[in-house]
């Protein structure tokens, strides 16, 4: 049963992969993509892997102070590596699974998989206040209206990561008690009830997250002007995270062809040839690679045997964890 699911899931990524990109190929020359490639200035090379790299930063502060909430104090430097070697996990294997693996590298150590994969879901839930303000922001604006697809998707995201906030505080944890997580992980809706008690870490987690989600937008912001179609900041940031809800969908390998289709949704109406959005969404996909890249370096090197251990934490009391 399991092994066809996971052959169902690898057949609906490889088929959405093969119509997105059958469909950018069937709208769009190569020649004129070329163009717009030779035309980018050179800055606008290094903006998505420099924002994507500050965004991992920012990531990494945040797992560090859930860890500090739940009674772990935890480097950066080990983070990070978990975290670069997680983003190269999910862009080489087809089916993905970064968060996957970001929390199976987390848990090596000390924290173990459990606190590790609390800590993972426990940003992700708390990255949902700032995104739903986003759409929110995005419907009521009136920016999304061009584009339905993307309407469509900000409507559908807001009611759903409502209804996860009204589980998750309707609580005493993160967690509802009727998720079955698996005995690997039974400390985690204790470790979460200890982590709701910690104001300051939720309420900075949430301020962390917001500064990823305005990265993120910055992004495609700079790579609009770099292609002389400048918008407003407000419509950027009402049209990005709606695109990416669509993005985000687990229908193709790596997002290829779903990105560059989205863009094409997104920015066409807009004003940019479809040469334009799609060089957009390929030139941002390069800070994805760039993080995968160093991921897949340190894995090379080895760091990746260095445990996530407690600072004056004995490795016999690790183990014996």
């Amino acid at each position: 049963m399991v092994e066809s699911r996971i052959w169902l899931s690898r057949g609906l990524r490889v088929t959405g992969t093969v119509l997105a990109a059958a469909w950018i190929a069937t709208q769009l020359e190569l020649a004129p993509l070329l163009s717009t490639f030779r035309a980018l200035p050179f800055w606008a090379y290094f903006v998505p892997t420099t924002a994507i790299l500050l965004n991992t930063v920012l990531q990494a502060l945040r797992l560090r102070l859930v860890f500090g909430g739940l009674g772990h104090t935890i480097g950066i430097a080990p983070i990070l590596s978990a975290l670069f070697r997680g983003s190269f996990v999910g862009l080489a294997l087809p089916s993905g699974g970064n968060e996957l693996a970001k929390m199976a590298f987390l848990g090596r150590g000390s924290p173990g998989f459990g606190m590790a994969a609390t800590a993972m879901i426990a940003i992700r839930i708390l990255q949902l206040p700032v995104w739903i303000g986003l759409l929110v922001w995005g419907i009521g604006s009136g920016y999304l209206e061009r584009t339905p697809a993307l309407l469509t998707a900000a409507y559908g995201f807001v009611v759903l990561a409502s209804g996860v906030l009204l589980v998750a505080g309707g609580g005493g944890s993160l967690i509802p008690g009727w998720l079955k997580l698996g005995a690997r992980i039974s400390r985690f809706r204790e470790d979460s009830r200890v982590l709701r008690s910690n104001t300051g870490v939720l309420i900075w987690t949430v301020v962390l997250g917001g500064m990823t989600a305005f990265i993120n937008c910055g992004i495609v912001w700079a790579l609009l002007a770099a292609v002389s179609q400048p918008l407003s900041l407000g419509a950027v940031l009402a049209l990005v995270p709606a695109a990416d809800v669509l993005i985000w969908l687990p229908i193709s390998i790596g997002g290829v062809g779903v990105r560059e289709s989205v863009c094409a949704i997104a920015f066409t109406p807009w004003g940019l040839a479809l040469p334009e959005a799609v060089a957009i969404g390929l030139t941002r996909w390069t800070g994805e690679l760039a993080r995968g890249a160093i991921g897949c370096m340190l894995m090379l090197l080895g760091t990746a045997s260095r445990d996530l251990r407690p600072h004056g934490e004995s490795k016999e009391g690790a183990e014996n964890e």
